[in-house]
C-alpha cells in the first residue's frame, strides 16, 4: 500500500529562493567575477557575430548595382569600426590575468 502525498508547488518555490539565497551568500567574490565574465564574454561574442553579418549584409547590398542604395560606403566603414572595437574588447576580456577592465570614451 502507498500513500501519496502533494506538496503545494509554493512551498517547494520557497525552499528553491532559499536554497538560491544561501548558495549567493556563501560564494566568493571572485567566483562573482567569473561568472559575470563568462556571460560577458558570450555577449561580446553575439554582438560581434551580429555586427560581422550586418557588415556583409551592408557590404553585399552597397556593392549591387541592382539595388536601390541600402547604405553608403561611409556606413559600411562605420560598421567595420563597430566590429574592429568589439573584437578589441573581447580580446581584452578573453585575457586569463585580468585584474580590472574599464569601458568608456
Amino acid at each position: 500500500m502507498s500513500i501519496s502525498v502533494s506538496r503545494p508547488s509554493t512551498f517547494s518555490f520557497q525552499c528553491k529562493n532559499k536554497k538560491r539565497l544561501m548558495a549567493e551568500i556563501n560564494v566568493s567574490p571572485l567566483k562573482h567575477f567569473v561568472t559575470a565574465k563568462k556571460k560577458i564574454n558570450g555577449i561580446f561574442e553575439q554582438l560581434g557575430t551580429y555586427i560581422k553579418e550586418s557588415a556583409t549584409f551592408l557590404e553585399d547590398t552597397y556593392k549591387n548595382q541592382q539595388l536601390n542604395p541600402v547604405a553608403t560606403e561611409e556606413q559600411v566603414q562605420e560598421v567595420c569600426g563597430y566590429l574592429t572595437k568589439v573584437t578589441g574588447i573581447g580580446e581584452v576580456l578573453a585575457r586569463r590575468h585580468m585584474k580590472v577592465v574599464f569601458f568608456g570614451r
